[in-house]
């Protein structure tokens, strides 16, 4: 979706044993020598299948060659959401927005990733963003005109990145519609109607947070503009999303970070 605005957690658990009047020696030493059950382990974001420089060559292939090979068997993949790019030679405004399209970088981010650019409609930069698919392969989620590179460059605070995925998830699972509405970046500018139409988009995480209310994101990486972080639920079946958070450019944004989308990832 595109613009209308434009840690983990995990608990050590120590087993204590209270001697209680009367309790034996040989109690005290069965329960001193019984080692304490191994911690979770933290959970991590899927390993990629696929190179983010590789995708990013079929990405350029596509736009710059007449014909366009390959977007629509490796770059487009509408089976699992995300974009789906136009071939230049068969709209001339896309021809015209795209001419002189070049990639600048390239950077993974766990199961997120950017592809920095430059074309005719984006000479300063533009910046299109990625997560993995279920298949463990890139996905195209959005593009947008950044006017800067953001490939190299340091998230200094994830703090209003998290206090907007936090807010976004709750509403999610409320189905709280003034909550979403403020916290998730939504294609319509009428409240009513993003939450008639795009809310029910996230039906599936929210039944997912619901059935598993212990479930937290976790962060696995950015730049300063992004911020990509990982969601494993358990129930009803374990799934594993990776959420994308922005920063926004936006004049007056009531909420200058927002939740761009989720995206169902390779199980856990």
């Amino acid at each position: 979706m595109s613009g209308r605005r434009p840690a983990p957690w995990s608990v050590l658990l120590a087993i204590a044993c209270v001697a209680f009047a009367g309790c034996g020696g040989d109690d005290e030493k069965e329960s001193a020598s019984t080692p304490a059950p191994a911690a979770k382990p933290p959970p991590q974001a899927p390993q990629p299948k696929q190179d983010i420089a590789e995708f990013a060559r079929l990405l350029e292939t596509a736009i710059t060659s007449p014909g366009c090979p390959g977007l629509k068997t490796k770059v487009n993949k509408p089976d699992v959401g995300g974009v789906a790019l136009t071939c230049p030679a068969d709209d001339a405004r896309v021809a015209k927005a795209l001419a002189g399209y070049e990639t600048t970088g390239t950077e993974t981010y766990g199961s997120g990733a950017v592809i920095d650019y430059i074309a005719a409609e984006a000479p300063e930069g533009g910046t299109w963003e990625l997560s993995l698919g279920g298949d463990g392969t890139w996905v195209l989620d959005s593009g947008s005109i950044t006017a800067e590179k953001t490939v190299g460059t340091v998230l200094e605070s994830r703090v209003g990145y998290e206090r907007a995925l936090d807010g976004f998830l709750d509403a999610v699972r409320e189905g709280n519609c003034d909550g979403f509405v403020r916290y998730a970046l939504t294609t319509r500018r009428d409240k009513a109607e993003a939450c008639a139409r795009e809310l029910p988009f996230y039906d599936g995480l929210a039944t997912a947070l619901q059935a598993d209310p212990d479930a937290a994101p976790f962060f696995i990486g950015g730049n300063a503009r992004y911020a990509f972080y990982g969601l494993e639920t358990s129930k009803p079946e374990p799934a594993y999303r990776t959420a994308t958070v922005v920063r926004t450019t936006a004049e007056g944004a009531e909420e200058p970070y927002l939740v761009a989308r989720t995206k169902q990832g390779p199980k856990p």
